[in-house]
């Protein structure tokens, strides 16, 4: 009996200093999350207050959220209920997005490239299952046409209110290819903008003009606020706007948000406001650029913006029309033609395009019979192809006055 009073009394004893072993484990563990939170909590208001580099700062604070998420045994969840680690910062408050440019899309701005969505595979390809992307890339470029364009000022705007957590101005508008690598190395957005808005989420501006940044680290700013202008900074060989949101380090492309898409071209959950989904319908080619000139147009020329005179002389031995188009195919079928001033056709080309070309340019030219009559001329250009069981044509137009 004695014996097994001693063994009751001895379970008894190891009971309490194991129970008693645990409390204090679990009590250090909850300090030490609490002071995880606490340095947390500092960090965001350090984040606030702008009193660190918050561009990589932002990472960091992220990074240690996860952390202390996964310390607490915190995870987040799929639509199926199952685990798939650490949370985003918030699922809820996406920002209504406001469209970025001071232009008019598809008069003088285009979107060039959309937001890679296959994230599996080495392949691209964009929210509507087109090529208008390219691997791995996080954002939207919204273009323009070309330096003479740029050098006027294309305003860049503030897509939604929040508070500028990151800025850097001061790099060169010019081709990447045309500088040693190491110039750009790790600074590939060039002049840019990051903002912090509501729940965790960020839309950063990347590609912008030197010296026309007109925001600040801590500033709070408004949608629809000027900010900078288009210019051709960081890792970029056109003049574009690099737009990129993002919910904490995930990349969501702003034409399907959060939402996984249940098929191609699915903008159910689009974080676009209802006037820029209006101006911003998907195209998966453009016509961004044309007109008439008496010397042959060459790609560099055409990227300064050269080559679209107004007037031309009666004596010139020839008139070139040109067309630059983002994204042909092989397969597509293009007709261009040139009208008189009577509005006869005096000129007609059609091709069938051997192989595809992210960027190409369409020239035609009719040779004079003598002077031209005077008064202007007009050229067309119609490019189709077969794209989801129907034929889609785009069409642009130029014109010249022969005096």
């Amino acid at each position: 009996m004695d014996l097994n009073w001693r063994l009751i009394v001895i379970l008894v004893v190891v009971c309490i200093v194991g129970f008693a072993s645990l409390t204090i484990w679990q009590h250090f563990q909850l300090q030490n999350a609490a002071k995880r939170i606490d340095a947390f909590d500092l960090a965001l208001e350090r984040l606030e207050e702008n009193k660190i580099d918050t561009a990589k700062a932002v990472a960091r604070v992220l990074i240690q959220q996860d952390a202390i998420n996964e310390n607490l045994g915190i995870k987040k969840y799929d639509g199926k209920g199952k685990a798939v680690g650490a949370p985003l910062v918030g699922q809820s408050g996406a920002p209504e997005l406001q469209f970025p440019v001071g232009c008019t899309p598809d008069v003088n701005c285009w979107v060039f490239n959309y937001v890679d969505v296959d994230k599996e595979t080495a392949k691209s390809k964009d929210f509507s299952c087109g090529n208008l992307t390219y691997d791995k890339h996080k954002g939207t470029d919204f273009a323009i046409r070309d330096l003479i364009a740029m050098a006027s000022g294309v305003p860049v705007l503030v897509a939604a209110p929040g508070k500028v957590v990151g800025v850097r101005d001061g790099m060169l508008d010019v081709n990447f290819r045309n500088v040693d690598p190491k110039v750009i190395q790790k600074k590939e957005c060039g002049n840019g903008v990051r903002i912090a808005h509501k729940d965790g989420w960020f839309t950063q501006y990347c590609h912008m003009r030197k010296g026309s940044i007109s925001v600040k680290k801590g500033d709070e700013v408004k949608a629809g606020q000027v900010m900078g202008l288009i210019g051709l900074s960081g890792k970029t060989e056109f003049p574009h706007l690099h737009f990129q949101v993002s919910q904490g380090k995930l990349i969501v492309d702003p034409f399907v948000g959060l939402k996984k898409a249940a098929a191609c071209s699915d903008t159910s959950g689009s974080l676009w406001g209802a006037t820029a989904r209006a101006v911003l319908p998907y195209q998966s080619s453009v016509i961004y650029s044309g007109g008439f000139s008496n010397t042959w147009p060459l790609a560099d020329g055409v990227h300064k913006g050269l080559y679209r005179n107004a007037e031309l002389a009666r004596d010139s031995l020839k008139l070139i029309l040109w067309f630059a188009i983002r994204n042909s195919r092989e397969g597509d079928e293009v007709n261009i033609l040139l009208k008189a001033p009577d509005g006869k056709t005096i000129g007609e080309e059609s091709n069938t395009l051997k192989k595809p070309q992210s960027r190409d340019v369409r020239v035609f030219a009719v040779t004079s019979k003598g002077a031209w009559p005077p008064g202007v001329y007009k050229g067309e250009i119609a490019m189709s192809r077969r794209e989801n069981n129907q034929t889609v044509t785009i069409k642009s137009s130029r014109k010249v006055t022969i005096k």
